[in-house]
């Protein structure tokens, strides 16, 4: 039976985002014993609480990895997981009357004018790009380059040759275009799981040309909550997404399966919207609390493991004298128990083990860094997804007769403790 899995770096959208503006709380904001950063640390014993307990706690997330947000090369600060704004030709400014929309755009002055901005993307992520291009009276070209393969994004969706336009705009008005495409996979980027795309605009003409609403943010097709276990069944939660910051556009993407200690929701198919919200429909009884809030691109696991998993419950750090978490700790855990998930894969062949042990092994780095686990239906073992670390030994076993080759492969995976709340 198919299993689902999140793992490697940035597996979580929301951890890549730009400044901490993009992730807010409502209607009572964050408890400050209990700060926003934690909500997307990949340790989910680390826990976000909200305030109060305020009808509808929600918290609404803007995945644009841009800087500047379509509004000019200096209106938001970078993160590693972004460059900022680039004159590589002529220069770059902030304008604030040739605009297709919001407050400014970015006017490039300089015969053959030319300027980029680099992000940092998972390879084989799902994203979209928009953009918007003025070229007054002289072509102002768009281009997107994949640094690790020196290939460019073609309008069709494939990578191909470098040099190839993305799009370009010659008349002095606004031309807008958005792509919905796949960064290349962790293969053909030399099993680099995290890789650097450029954004460039090229000036070919003497006169100013302006570029505006640049925007590049991944697709999402599941959303988890870890640790929440001081929520009560009075909560409905629900994956909400919109267009444009819930102005208008406030889409009901699915309800969220309520369960302690973990809440989760899996989408049918990768929905490429901006914003996005997690939202606990009702009034809860105390201020609600979470360990971790992921969104992000599952990815079904081409074979399914052989027989099952062998799935063992643990309350650790018992006093064996009726005591529940006895045992002195760095930090309180929740009352509930971990789980440790021990799964076998037979592969018949090199290419396919290879590529299993990289995409999970390699991708998490060895275990360094979270994996999420989830079965297709509660029935194969698995009531509610696993986040949690692959354990440090990633172990295959060959097994080779006449015209035959087997790969056996164990793979263990230990839950994360939930906070105490």
């Amino acid at each position: 039976m198919p299993y689902y899995m999140l793992t490697g770096e940035a597996l979580n959208a929301i951890d890549v985002q730009l400044p901490s503006s993009h992730v807010v709380m409502a209607p009572t904001g964050t408890d400050a014993l209990y700060p926003l950063a934690q909500m997307f640390d990949g340790k989910p014993y680390l826990a976000t609480k909200w305030i109060g307990a305020g009808a509808d706690p929600r918290v609404t997330v803007d995945l644009n990895q841009i800087p500047g947000d379509g509004e000019g090369p200096g209106s938001a600060p970078a993160t590693s997981y972004s460059g900022v704004w680039t004159a590589d030709v002529g220069t770059i400014a902030v304008e604030g009357t040739i605009k297709n929309s919001g407050a400014s755009s970015i006017k490039l002055t300089g015969v053959g004018a030319q300027c980029h901005v680099d992000i940092l993307v998972r390879a084989g992520q799902k994203r979209k790009a928009e953009w918007a291009l003025y070229g007054n009276t002289v072509a102002t070209n768009f281009q997107v380059t994949n640094l690790h393969t020196g290939k460019n994004l073609f309008p069709d969706g494939s990578w191909g040759a470098l040099g190839t336009l993305l799009d370009s705009q010659v008349a002095a008005s606004w031309k807008t275009g958005s792509i919905q495409y796949q960064v290349e996979s962790l293969a053909a980027c030399g099993s680099s799981p995290l890789v650097w795309l450029r954004f460039t605009f090229i000036s070919q003409g003497a006169t100013p040309a302006y570029i505006d609403d640049i925007l590049d943010y991944p697709a999402v097709d599941f959303a988890g909550c870890f640790g929440t276990q001081n929520w009560d069944p009075v909560l409905a939660p629900q994956l909400r997404s919109s267009t444009d910051n819930f102005s208008g556009s406030d889409v009901l993407q699915g309800a969220m399966t309520f369960a302690k200690p973990v809440v989760s929701v899996r989408l049918a198919a990768p929905v490429y919207n901006r914003w996005w919200r997690l939202k606990l429909l009702g009034t809860p009884r105390v201020a609600p609390g979470l360990g971790e809030f992921v969104l992000g691109q599952a990815q079904l696991l081409q074979r399914a493991p052989q027989l099952g998993p062998k799935v063992s419950w643990i309350e650790a750090g018992q006093i064996r004298r009726g005591a529940i978490s006895g045992a002195t700790r760095a930090r309180n855990m929740g009352p509930w128990p971990t789980r440790d998930v021990q799964m076998s894969w037979r592969f018949k062949d090199q290419a396919s083990f290879r590529q299993f042990r990289d995409e999970l092994f390699r991708g998490s780095r060895g275990g360094a860094i979270p994996t999420i686990l989830m079965a297709t239906d509660a029935t194969q073992g698995l009531d509610y997804p696993v986040f949690g670390m692959l354990s440090e030994t990633f172990a295959g076993k060959r097994i080779a007769t006449t015209g035959i080759e087997v790969w056996d492969v164990d793979v263990e995976i230990n839950e994360q403790p939930f906070p105490s709340l």
